[in-house]
Protein backbone atom coordinates (compact mmCIF):
# COMPACT_ATOMS: atom_id res chain seq x y z
CA UNK A 1 0.00 0.00 0.00
CA UNK A 2 2.70 2.25 0.25
CA UNK A 3 4.12 1.65 -2.96
CA UNK A 4 1.39 2.54 -4.40
CA UNK A 5 0.60 5.90 -2.20
CA UNK A 6 4.87 6.74 -3.58
CA UNK A 7 3.79 6.16 -7.17
CA UNK A 8 0.33 7.86 -6.93
CA UNK A 9 2.56 10.81 -5.39
CA UNK A 10 5.16 10.55 -8.15
CA UNK A 11 2.86 10.51 -10.67
CA UNK A 12 1.30 13.73 -9.52
CA UNK A 13 4.39 15.43 -9.43
CA UNK A 14 5.01 14.19 -12.77
CA UNK A 15 1.31 15.61 -14.24
CA UNK A 16 1.82 19.03 -12.91
CA UNK A 17 5.52 19.56 -13.96
CA UNK A 18 4.98 18.43 -17.69
CA UNK A 19 2.14 21.23 -18.24
CA UNK A 20 3.67 24.10 -20.14
CA UNK A 21 3.15 27.63 -18.71
CA UNK A 22 -0.31 28.42 -20.50
CA UNK A 23 -2.08 31.68 -20.81
CA UNK A 24 -5.24 32.87 -23.00
CA UNK A 25 -5.38 36.38 -23.88
CA UNK A 26 -7.99 38.17 -25.39
CA UNK A 27 -6.83 42.43 -26.37
CA UNK A 28 -9.85 45.10 -26.66
CA UNK A 29 -8.62 46.86 -29.96
CA UNK A 30 -12.03 48.09 -30.30
CA UNK A 31 -10.10 52.10 -30.56
CA UNK A 32 -8.33 50.89 -32.99
CA UNK A 33 -10.65 49.20 -34.86
CA UNK A 34 -9.90 49.46 -38.95
CA UNK A 35 -7.14 51.38 -38.36
CA UNK A 36 -3.36 49.15 -39.42
CA UNK A 37 -0.72 48.84 -36.99
CA UNK A 38 2.28 46.64 -36.28
CA UNK A 39 2.15 43.68 -32.90
CA UNK A 40 5.79 42.73 -32.03
CA UNK A 41 5.99 39.53 -30.24
CA UNK A 42 9.15 38.59 -28.42
CA UNK A 43 10.92 36.17 -26.70
CA UNK A 44 14.41 37.20 -25.53
CA UNK A 45 16.82 35.64 -22.59
CA UNK A 46 18.15 38.07 -19.59
CA UNK A 47 21.57 36.75 -21.47
CA UNK A 48 22.75 34.16 -23.36
CA UNK A 49 23.45 30.84 -22.46
CA UNK A 50 20.63 30.75 -19.28
CA UNK A 51 17.81 28.02 -19.85
CA UNK A 52 16.14 26.75 -22.92
CA UNK A 53 12.57 27.57 -23.38
CA UNK A 54 10.27 27.81 -26.22
CA UNK A 55 7.02 30.39 -26.26
CA UNK A 56 4.43 28.79 -28.72
CA UNK A 57 1.51 31.65 -30.16
CA UNK A 58 -1.41 29.14 -31.69
CA UNK A 59 -5.40 30.29 -31.91
CA UNK A 60 -4.63 34.29 -33.17
CA UNK A 61 -7.86 35.65 -34.68
CA UNK A 62 -9.56 38.90 -34.52
CA UNK A 63 -7.49 41.24 -36.76
CA UNK A 64 -6.34 41.01 -40.32
CA UNK A 65 -2.50 39.80 -41.18
CA UNK A 66 -0.34 41.87 -43.00
CA UNK A 67 3.35 41.03 -43.89
CA UNK A 68 5.67 40.03 -40.70
CA UNK A 69 9.10 39.60 -40.03
CA UNK A 70 10.85 36.38 -38.45
CA UNK A 71 14.29 37.67 -36.01
CA UNK A 72 16.77 35.23 -34.38
CA UNK A 73 14.98 31.86 -33.22
CA UNK A 74 11.21 32.83 -34.39
CA UNK A 75 9.34 30.03 -37.03
CA UNK A 76 6.12 30.00 -38.27
CA UNK A 77 3.82 32.57 -38.03
CA UNK A 78 0.37 33.91 -36.39
CA UNK A 79 -2.07 32.48 -39.43
CA UNK A 80 -0.80 29.23 -38.23
CA UNK A 81 1.36 28.95 -35.39
CA UNK A 82 4.66 30.60 -34.28
CA UNK A 83 7.22 29.09 -31.96
CA UNK A 84 9.61 31.42 -31.32
CA UNK A 85 12.76 30.19 -29.01
CA UNK A 86 14.68 31.98 -26.82
CA UNK A 87 18.17 30.77 -28.15
CA UNK A 88 19.40 34.31 -29.19
CA UNK A 89 19.15 37.67 -27.37
CA UNK A 90 16.35 38.57 -29.75
CA UNK A 91 14.26 36.60 -30.88
CA UNK A 92 10.20 37.28 -32.19
CA UNK A 93 7.79 38.56 -35.16
CA UNK A 94 7.07 41.85 -36.38
CA UNK A 95 3.51 41.44 -37.43
CA UNK A 96 1.44 44.12 -39.76
CA UNK A 97 -2.13 43.97 -38.76
CA UNK A 98 -5.20 45.83 -39.45
CA UNK A 99 -7.08 45.71 -35.98
CA UNK A 100 -10.46 44.52 -35.34
CA UNK A 101 -12.72 44.88 -32.30
CA UNK A 102 -10.42 42.59 -30.17
CA UNK A 103 -7.88 39.92 -30.81
CA UNK A 104 -7.16 36.78 -29.04
CA UNK A 105 -4.05 34.25 -28.49
CA UNK A 106 -2.98 31.08 -27.02
CA UNK A 107 0.60 31.53 -25.27
CA UNK A 108 2.53 28.16 -24.19
CA UNK A 109 6.27 28.55 -22.77
CA UNK A 110 7.55 24.91 -22.08
CA UNK A 111 10.98 23.93 -21.60
CA UNK A 112 14.14 23.35 -19.59
CA UNK A 113 13.32 26.98 -18.14
CA UNK A 114 9.83 26.14 -16.97
CA UNK A 115 10.38 22.29 -16.33
CA UNK A 116 13.94 21.88 -14.73
CA UNK A 117 15.18 25.19 -14.27
CA UNK A 118 19.16 25.03 -13.71
CA UNK A 119 20.64 28.70 -14.08
CA UNK A 120 19.61 32.05 -12.40
CA UNK A 121 18.82 33.82 -15.97
CA UNK A 122 15.29 34.23 -16.96
CA UNK A 123 13.46 34.92 -19.94
CA UNK A 124 10.69 37.32 -21.04
CA UNK A 125 7.75 36.79 -23.32
CA UNK A 126 6.65 40.52 -24.68
CA UNK A 127 3.81 41.38 -26.96
CA UNK A 128 3.51 45.58 -27.85
CA UNK A 129 1.77 47.78 -29.96
CA UNK A 130 3.92 49.83 -31.54
CA UNK A 131 5.37 51.52 -28.12
CA UNK A 132 2.76 50.40 -25.78
CA UNK A 133 3.41 47.45 -23.88
CA UNK A 134 0.14 44.76 -23.80
CA UNK A 135 1.64 41.61 -22.38
CA UNK A 136 5.01 41.05 -20.76
CA UNK A 137 5.65 37.76 -18.64
CA UNK A 138 8.67 37.12 -17.04
CA UNK A 139 9.60 34.04 -16.30
CA UNK A 140 12.44 32.91 -14.29
CA UNK A 141 13.70 29.71 -12.48
CA UNK A 142 12.29 28.65 -9.11
CA UNK A 143 9.84 31.38 -9.25
CA UNK A 144 6.21 31.83 -10.49
CA UNK A 145 5.68 33.93 -13.63
CA UNK A 146 5.22 37.37 -13.40
CA UNK A 147 2.56 38.33 -15.60
CA UNK A 148 2.11 42.41 -16.59
CA UNK A 149 -1.25 43.03 -18.61
CA UNK A 150 -1.92 46.48 -20.73
CA UNK A 151 -5.55 47.35 -19.41
CA UNK A 152 -6.88 46.55 -22.70
CA UNK A 153 -6.06 42.98 -21.82
CA UNK A 154 -8.34 39.83 -20.50
CA UNK A 155 -5.91 37.04 -19.09
CA UNK A 156 -9.10 33.99 -19.79
CA UNK A 157 -9.03 31.56 -17.03
CA UNK A 158 -8.35 28.00 -19.00
CA UNK A 159 -9.84 25.10 -18.26
CA UNK A 160 -7.10 22.44 -18.59
CA UNK A 161 -5.31 24.12 -15.17
CA UNK A 162 -8.22 22.97 -13.38
CA UNK A 163 -8.02 19.55 -15.12
CA UNK A 164 -4.93 18.94 -13.96
CA UNK A 165 -5.75 20.05 -10.32
CA UNK A 166 -8.52 17.57 -10.39
CA UNK A 167 -6.25 14.72 -11.30
CA UNK A 168 -4.07 15.89 -8.80
CA UNK A 169 -6.46 15.43 -6.05
CA UNK A 170 -8.03 12.15 -7.34
CA UNK A 171 -4.61 10.64 -7.38
CA UNK A 172 -4.24 11.75 -3.94
CA UNK A 173 -7.36 10.35 -2.44
CA UNK A 174 -6.41 6.77 -4.61
CA UNK A 175 -3.19 7.43 -2.56
CA UNK A 176 -5.14 7.48 0.52
CA UNK A 177 -7.33 4.41 -0.06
Amino acid sequence: MKHFALIAFFMTGLALQAVPLQFNYSVNTSLLSGQAGQLDFQFNPASPGGDAATATISGFSGATLGSGSLSGGASGGLGTSLVISNSQLVNGLLQNVTFGSSFQFVLNIIGPLVDSPQGFDGSTFALQNGSTMLVQIDVLPGFEPFVFTDGSVNQIPEPSSALVVLFALGALGLSRR
